[in-house]
């Protein structure tokens, strides 16, 4: 039987971990529970393959938005990490995640909070369920994409041994869930981005997205802004959050040419950014911008991508599911409601 569509709920998600949890004090691959539904089949297998596939459900960052004011975009330097505008990004990679119909009006509260003044174009794709948008703001041309919000996202995401050659350039290899997800949505996004440069050739363009919509920024990234081989358009800056690797390591050399730069925020034991596996043929992108448990103070790591001292202290299986679901917080909490 088929997968089918359905709406990300976050109540059954957490219902779900917690029933699922491990008993710490056996040894051996058993759950306290024996899953029922499809999908929770494919998640137990995984589960006992490697207890950190839980958290590849890529599920979405979202802000706690009670008394909290919209971050003023500051001008600056972008090679020098602002985690003002860090916060700012947060907000759009949140907006992302809200229905359709919320972020053309742009009424969300994350997209209140990012900019009330923002007006985006939304896409989406019915065959991989990819939504993004692409708007005029103050500081530039944003391109924001989800995270997994349904459950094609969600086995996409678990495709992690599979890679696709990407074209680009000799070598490249990418994930070839992330690859077809970037594909599907490409072509409107890269028109939008195109028709709002023409009129405003002058401005910044950045991108920004969560879990899997990190790993499709980073292909758009590459795609509009990568020295060869790509439209060569003025990528200020890329702010990702819990990113997977998205490609070897040929990729990520390729990625780091042209005249973007790249933050990929982590954030403690965020077992997301373990995935997929290196001994898989998958290296980081840089730059790792690395907080601490309550997001009190950062490191930006060092230039490999695999930086023993930032998130890969850790290792893959001393990781922490909520670390995955707050970024910046306080003040950004965890899943919260879109309006």
């Amino acid at each position: 039987m088929p997968y089918r569509s359905r709406r990300y709920r976050p109540d059954k998600i957490a219902e779900f971990y917690r029933r699922t949890e491990p008993d710490r004090n056996r040894r051996s691959c058993r759950w306290s529970i024996r899953p029922t539904s499809h999908a929770s089949v494919t998640v137990y297998a995984l589960m006992c393959l490697h207890a950190s596939l839980m958290m590849c459900a890529g599920i979405a960052v979202r802000p706690d938005l009670h008394n909290i004011t919209t971050p003023v975009f500051r001008e600056g330097n972008d090679t020098v990490f602002d985690p003002a505008r860090a916060l700012k990004f947060t907000y759009f990679s949140s907006a992302a995640y809200c229905s359709l119909d919320s972020i053309a009006s742009w009424s969300c509260k994350p997209c209140l909070m990012a900019d009330p003044s923002f007006s985006p174009k939304a896409f989406w794709s019915p065959r991989t369920g990819m939504q993004a948008f692409v708007g005029m703001a103050a500081e530039g041309i944003i391109v924001a994409f989800r995270g997994s919000d349904n459950l094609e996202n969600w086995i996409e995401n678990l495709q992690f041994s599979k890679r696709s050659v990407y074209p680009k350039c000799a070598g490249c290899e990418v994930h070839s869930g992330f690859y077809e997800t970037w594909l599907s949505v490409s072509d409107g996004v890269i028109s939008e981005v195109m028709r709002l440069h023409a009129l405003h050739p002058k401005s910044k363009i950045f991108l920004t997205g969560h879990s899997l919509g990190a790993a499709v920024a980073a292909l758009c990234a590459a795609e509009l802004g990568a020295s060869s081989h790509s439209l060569g358009l003025p990528i200020a800056a890329v702010y990702n959050y819990g990113q997977p690797r998205v490609g070897n390591a040929a990729f990520a050399s390729f990625y780091e040419t042209g005249t973007h730069v790249s933050w990929r925020v982590t954030h403690w034991r965020d077992p997301v950014p373990h995935l997929p596996l290196e001994f898989m043929g998958f290296h980081h992108l840089t730059t790792e911008v690395f907080y601490n448990q309550d997001s009190s103070s950062f490191q930006v790591c060092d230039s490999s991508g695999e930086d023993p001292t930032c998130s890969n202290r850790f290792g893959i299986i001393a990781n922490d599911i909520s670390d995955h679901l707050h970024y910046l917080d306080p003040p950004v909490g965890e899943i919260g409601v879109c309006s």
